[in-house]
């Protein structure tokens, strides 16, 4: 099906129709962990032209973090340190012109209800999987995996992760010294620059943006975790968990915090 096709992804006749819960829909607000939906994720985000190594992110500036602000198509928060949940995807998996349209179409809508709303449809349609499925390579899923692991309890801490066929989750908690874009960017830098070297391409990789949302509380972590780690067995690409080979639920990464 073509990405663009506007009958892939229908909007809710109303904002309270998409702020209600629906079937299927995982919500990392939700009181309980709930596991995530069981269509396929795909959330993987490109970058044009990234070229860099990983973690050659920025020190946070004098002023410290700045609260929401918009980069971009896609609201931001830079919350210093507290655990924020990161979804990027690769370059077909959202199409930047579905984004705006959905946008415009939010317009009028009150401004905290519209980004909800936002964050749904974007989730919606990543979990449906289109694009090109690159990071079901096995050796460029490990290239963003070792990324994510690389400066893990020194630029930032991670919770959990999991490397989709074109998508990943990222939970983690930038340390004071470094901001969320800079961290994103670099990760984006190096798996683009090595996934494009390795599957003898050129061009975009990474979606040029991505989305992110702070955690308020221990049980909104908890129910993150469970989002991230069970989207694998929800995408019906493994039995458990566990037998990801690609995510902090795998029994070799135990360890991580």
């Amino acid at each position: 099906m073509d990405v663009n096709d506007s009958a892939a992804t229908p909007p809710p006749t109303t904002a309270a129709a998409e702020t209600a819960a629906v079937p299927g829909d995982v919500n990392v607000n939700d009181s309980a962990a709930t596991p995530p939906p069981t269509t396929a994720a795909a959330e993987t985000a490109a970058v044009p032209g990234d070229v860099s190594d990983p973690g050659r992110g920025h020190s946070v500036d004098d002023q410290g973090p700045k609260g929401w602000y918009s980069r971009g198509y896609l609201p931001h928060f830079d919350g210093g340190e507290m655990p924020q949940l990161v979804t990027f995807g690769l370059v077909d998996a959202v199409p930047a012109q579905r984004i705006e349209e959905w946008r415009e179409q939010l317009r009028l809508v009150p401004d905290e209800q519209a980004k909800a709303i936002l964050r749904r449809r974007i989730d919606r349609h990543l979990d449906r999987g289109y694009g090109r499925p690159l990071l079901r390579t096995p050796q460029i899923a490990e290239v963003a995996q070792q990324a994510f692991l690389h400066f893990d309890g020194d630029r930032y801490r991670l919770s959990a992760w999991v490397v989709m066929p074109n998508h990943v989750h990222v939970l983690c908690t930038p340390d004071r010294d470094h901001r969320l874009p800079d961290i994103v960017h670099s990760w984006k830098s190096f798996t683009a620059h090595e996934a494009n070297r390795l599957l003898g391409r050129t061009g975009s990789f990474w979606h040029r943006d991505f989305w992110d949302r702070f955690l308020r509380d221990e049980r909104h972590l908890r129910a993150a975790v469970s989002y991230i780690e069970w989207n694998p067995v929800q995408a019906g690409l493994c039995a458990r968990q566990e037998e990801w080979p690609f995510s902090s639920a795998n029994p070799r990464f135990r360890s991580v915090p």
